[in-house]
């Protein structure tokens, strides 16, 4: 038996899987077993079995032309192979020798070559139902530069558990793995040359699903320069509801030509673009749910880059308004009081309200070293109550656009979109706040520079009273009802 084929084959898989094979001779029939068992982390070789037997042969079999490496290299799971010749050295016929090789499959750890195929891995558990993945960016056909950084994002969900991880490959390769939410990866060091690039998911019951594949080209490092850009709104983690009109705003220049376009994209998908400065889209049909928004630029050399993503969040229309809360103002104080400067509305579930703005004329002794021009001219204010989420819209009333819009006390990182004469943020807790509407002024600038004790005058003061959800709601004309203004 020493001259059988099968002996070839019993070696091409002791070298695939890197296992000792132990090969037994007795007078009757032959044996080969190799065995192994996946390790403790369920990434290393899965349980694997060959076994060949052979009947005695009473004679000497030439070297058959026969050859099973390929069923034992491969990983499916039966492969017959049956070697005859005739004997050289008399006129017997040789015994028919039958080997029958069984092999389970090979699982290769992450950090190595794999397939990735496009089905779930076979779980023990068959009910459960694979992850899903899509994979945001890049661009399918973008281009880079060596030494530039490849970012790599994707959306993954499970229906039926939960997403253990994401990892992510170039040419079947894996070159990095996230296991948080938004799942991204940046791809650094990558080599001229084109890469399939793809995403695949893991959930907590071991299946995977893999994402679409990406062309990209990195090119060989020249004296071209990518351009650069950045997205300037909507700042990152920012809220707005359905039939908003969210604003996409990017900065972008080039060192060694021009901008020829930047495109905008949502969740990898190509929202708008704009060819000229400045680069903004106006996005009016964003649908309910999540949204990574980024743009990309590119130059007159046909060079890209893209900026980093914003996470938006859409909030679904409802009917309900349960959780805002604004006041009824009897006509007398309407006339009396009413800001003339400012109006609020304030916007949950994609329903409206107005938010009555009080104005306070400043009657304090003008005698003082600063005179008139160093005080406030008069207060304004809005209060309401909710719960949850709020948008809030503050507007000028004199014609003007606005300029500058900031909201302290600044520890709450209220993020502000100026459009026109509207300065819109969010809200997702009760907070007093002061909104500062172009107050970055000639006589703030002045008292800066020459070092005045009060280094800050708002002239017009905003001030927001955003309460926890107030339940018992007064009326208008209630009687133990005071409006004061």
């Amino acid at each position: 038996m020493e001259n059988f084929k099968l002996k070839h084959s019993i070696s091409t898989v002791k070298c695939m899987l890197a296992l000792s094979v132990s090969l037994l001779s007795a007078c009757g029939a032959e044996t080969v077993g190799i065995n192994s068992s996946m390790d403790a982390s369920g990434t290393g070789v899965t349980d694997t079995s060959i076994t060949s037997t052979a009947s005695d042969v009473a004679s000497t079999v030439a070297d058959t032309s026969t050859s099973t490496s390929s069923a034992a290299t491969s990983s499916s799971t039966s492969t017959e192979t049956t070697a005859s010749s005739t004997t050289t050295a008399s006129a017997e016929t040789a015994t028919e020798t039958t080997a029958e090789l069984t092999t389970i499959a090979v699982a290769t750890t992450e950090e190595s070559t794999t397939d990735a195929s496009d089905s779930a891995v076979t779980a023990v558990d068959s009910s459960k139902v694979a992850p899903g993945i899509n994979l945001t960016y890049p661009q399918d056909g973008v281009v880079y530069w060596e030494g530039d950084k490849i970012g790599i994002g994707a959306n993954a969900w499970d229906t039926d558990g939960s997403i253990s991880r994401v990892t992510f490959y170039a040419n079947n390769k894996w070159i990095g793995r996230d296991a948080a939410a938004p799942y991204h990866f940046s791809w650094t060091g990558a080599e001229a040359g084109t890469y399939k690039v793809f995403a695949m998911a893991h959930d907590n019951a071991g299946l995977t699903k893999k994402s679409v594949v990406v062309n990209v080209t990195v090119r060989p490092d020249n004296s071209l320069q990518s351009p650069s850009i950045s997205l300037t709104s909507p700042g990152d983690v920012s809220s707005y509801d359905v039939g908003d009109t969210i604003t996409i705003k990017a900065s972008a220049s080039d060192s060694d030509g021009s901008i020829k376009k930047v495109d905008f994209y949502s969740n990898g998908s190509k929202l708008g673009s704009d060819w000229s400065s400045p680069y903004q889209y106006q996005w009016t049909s964003a649908s309910a749910g999540s949204h990574d928004v980024y743009a990309v630029a590119t130059d007159s050399d046909d060079l890209t880059s893209e900026t980093d993503t914003h996470r938006v969040t859409v909030n679904a229309a409802t009917t309900s308004t349960s959780n805002l809360v604004t006041y009824p103002v009897n006509s007398d104080i309407t006339a009396l009081h009413k800001s003339n400067r400012f109006a609020v509305r304030v916007i949950q579930n994609g329903v409206t309200k107005n938010s009555f703005v009080y104005k306070e004329n400043n009657n304090a002794d003008l005698s003082w070293a600063g005179g008139y021009a160093y005080m406030q001219a008069a207060n304004h204010w809005t209060t309401f109550s909710f719960a949850n989420y709020v948008k809030v819209e503050a507007r000028r009333l004199d014609g003007n656009a606005i300029q500058t819009c900031v909201v302290r006390p600044k520890a709450l990182n209220i993020v502000t979109t100026i459009s026109g004469n509207k300065c819109t943020f969010s809200m997702t807790k009760a907070a007093n706040v002061s909104v500062e509407i172009d107050e970055n002024n000639d006589v703030t600038q002045y008292i800066d520079k020459i070092g005045t004790i009060t280094k800050h005058i708002v002239k017009h003061p905003l001030f927001v009273f955003a309460n926890p959800l107030e339940t018992n709601i007064p009326s208008a004309g209630d009687a133990n009802v005071v409006y004061f203004g």
